[in-house]
């Protein structure tokens, strides 16, 4: 646990826009083919902006998911603020249904994905409760590794989520009634704290959410296309 008077922040990006998202095709560490050229554009114009902002709370680490369009984006970040990219968060298992369209892959399970949470979408494939769960873990342990460090994650619109509803204890059911828009490249960050006016004896700390789906550094980019498919939605 961080100590008194400190505070560990966490920056979560998702990465700039894939093949997969254009294609809408099912895409995790294996059948993944990377950045789009624009989504290559988003993450230089989030590096340009984050190396701006750096002397304000430097960015101690990079993690990233192990799907190659994390990879890229979080390596296009980590050379330009000249941090290494540690690629320790697995991508979502999708087991049967990698490299599939999506809309196929929802035919065949013949449900609403977000209404049966503990249902992989494929054989081989992990449940959302599973990932979510699995997202949770791995999150903490980033922040009891970097006590008083700003870390940044570079993963995916599920992590995002998961992450919400690790941090507001919302149950896994509850996609099917609030979810969270999550742009490329655009940052959600939260904070862990120490709860105000609390008594340091009895270590308690709280979540405190600073800001959500920020994509300013995109102000000088033309609008152009945005995926309509986001995973387990």
């Amino acid at each position: 646990m961080t100590g008194p008077g400190t505070s560990t922040r966490l920056i979560l990006v998702r990465h700039g826009e894939a093949h997969c998202n254009v294609d809408n095709i099912v895409a995790g560490e294996r059948t993944c083919v990377g950045l789009t050229d624009q989504g290559r554009e988003q993450s230089e114009c989030l590096a340009k902006y984050i190396g701006e902002q750096g002397n304000r709370r430097p960015i101690s680490t990079i993690y990233s998911s192990t799907a190659p369009r994390a990879v890229q984006t979080a390596k296009i970040i980590g050379q330009t603020i000249k941090r290494p990219v540690f690629a320790a968060f697995p991508a979502p298992i999708y087991g049967e249904a990698e490299g599939k369209p999506w809309s196929e892959v929802v035919a065949a399970l013949g449900g609403t994905p977000a209404l049966s949470p503990h249902v992989p979408i494929a054989a081989g494939a992990e449940s959302w409760i599973v990932f979510a769960q699995r997202t949770a873990h791995e999150l903490n342990e980033v922040v009891q590794q970097h006590p008083n460090e700003t870390v940044l994650v570079v993963a995916h619109h599920e992590t995002v989520i998961a992450a919400a509803q690790s941090f507001l204890g919302l149950v896994p059911w509850s996609r099917a009634d609030i979810t969270f828009r999550m742009g490329y490249t655009a940052q959600t960050v939260w904070q862990k704290e120490r709860l105000s006016w609390s008594d340091p004896e009895d270590d308690y700390w709280r979540w405190t959410l600073v800001r959500h789906n920020d994509t300013r550094h995109l102000t000088t980019m033309l609008p152009r296309r945005e995926s309509q498919v986001a995973s387990w939605d």
